[in-house]
């Protein structure tokens, strides 16, 4: 008998109707955790601006039924598979479905140590390289036990408030750095 895991990677849209549920990333995670339990499901969710990254791993049929019920679900629209494949075992054994939403100030996900490329979120414009990366290193903080909930609040705030902000940052740095330079000048003038 063939055990091979089937996966799905897709990308798509919070549909307009959904989009001032503010339940709905919870009822998802919910839905999807209590599902996946009793299917064998495994795997992460992304979500942020209103689009949702999805990684799904299990049997192969199992798999398959449950990404044509995605494909019918109205609360998301412009589904594209960004990745499909088989593994010989699955990458995600203990997530029966890690969600992060990274629209929240409080969520941890930097201490996942993901790319800029994953906070600019542009999935529909992903490679199949790019899609493989963040397979790796969910999987790698998967190994190490990484969840939403790990982590120091001020540090994952300090270090959003720094990625978020880091062209005004640079400003007030040149303008600092040009108020100095002033002062020694008019200072050397006296």
């Amino acid at each position: 008998m063939n055990h091979q895991i089937q996966y799905y990677v897709y990308a798509s849209k919070i549909n307009l109707t959904q989009i001032f549920d503010h339940n709905l990333f919870t009822d998802i995670r919910e839905q999807a955790q209590s599902n996946n339990q009793h299917h064998h499901i495994t795997g992460f969710l992304l979500f942020k601006d209103g689009k949702f990254l999805q990684y799904i791993e299990g049997q192969k049929a199992v798999c398959e039924q449950l990404f044509n019920t995605i494909k019918q679900d109205r609360r998301h629209k412009e589904i594209v598979v960004l990745d499909q494949g088989q593994l010989e075992k699955r990458y995600y054994q203990q997530w029966l479905m890690n969600c992060y939403n990274m629209d929240e100030k409080t969520q941890t996900l930097e201490l996942l140590n993901l790319p800029d490329m994953v906070y600019d979120f542009d999935i529909y414009h992903w490679s199949q390289a790019h899609v493989h990366e963040v397979m790796s290193l969910m999987a790698k903080n998967h190994l190490l036990g990484m969840t939403p909930q790990t982590g120091s609040f001020f540090s994952v705030v300090y270090r959003r408030f720094m990625r978020q902000n880091k062209k005004y940052l640079i400003i007030q740095l040149l303008i600092l750095v040009m108020f100095l330079i002033s002062l020694l000048f008019l200072k050397s003038n006296y």
